[in-house]
């Protein structure tokens, strides 16, 4: 496969590894099934995305026709998929999911996907804001979108959706240094962190490449975030990874 532009998602399943080998197996069959439900219900070409399993999640390359639709349609089909799943089942039982999204050049590697899209999808759902939010929250799906995919589709016009329904992060991590923007089902407000201390939002700024880092380092998460309610003061959070 030539390196060319595609578009990545990245999903995982909150609470996985203290599950008992069993339910592994269950989550990871139901969360098959989930994406290839929402892939339908979107009209998205399901036979045609490649996939690197990874365990609790997987990371999923997809053909870049259609783009708008996975912001629009996928989303929330997958939004219809987890809570018809989770219908009835005991809060432990319940499935809840990180999704990152991101778009650009890749090649298909003898590992996985080779390029800064694939791993920019990665970090952005496994981010300690992503992580926060789904958990404080209590909602069955946050979605973590990159900020070139936001502004050529939210911004573009291209989506349904308005940029007011996201919330802009500042993810300044050792892993990655990046403006993301958040979203959550309607119903669900964004929650206050858990924040150790607080000071004044700087200026925004663009984007920068994300940057691998060896694990086991204490870092300084940086967490700058507003919505429609207008800006919020940036706070700093100290994460282990």
């Amino acid at each position: 496969m030539h390196s060319d532009r595609y578009i990545f998602i990245a999903v995982d399943v909150k609470g996985y590894s203290g599950t008992l080998a069993a339910e592994q197996v269950s989550i990871q069959r139901d969360l098959r099934e989930l994406l290839a439900g929402a892939a339908a219900g979107a009209r998205l070409p399901y036979d045609r995305w490649v996939d690197q399993p990874q365990g609790d999640g997987v990371l999923i390359l997809a053909p870049p026709e259609h783009e708008p639709r996975y912001l629009d349609d996928f989303v929330d089909h997958l939004v219809m998929q987890v809570r018809r799943r989770n219908r009835d089942r005991l809060p432990e039982g319940r499935l809840h999911l990180r999704l990152g999204l991101a778009q650009g050049p890749a090649t298909l590697a003898a590992n996985g996907f080779a390029g800064e899209a694939p791993i920019l999808a990665c970090r952005l759902r496994d981010a300690a804001v992503t992580k926060a939010v789904l958990a404080e929250s209590g909602a069955d799906l946050v979605v973590a979108v990159s900020d070139r995919m936001f502004t050529d589709n939210v911004l573009g016009d291209l989506t349904r959706f308005s940029s007011t329904d996201f919330t802009r992060v500042e993810i300044d991590e050792e892993k990655v240094n990046v403006v993301a923007w958040l979203w959550l089902p309607r119903g669900y407000e964004f929650p206050p962190l858990l924040l150790e201390r607080e000071h004044k939002s700087p200026a925004p700024r663009r984007a920068e490449p994300v940057q691998p880092v060896e694990s086991g380092h204490t870092s300084s998460v940086q967490i700058n975030y507003s919505t429609v309610r207008g800006p919020v003061g940036g706070r700093d959070v100290h994460v282990r990874d």
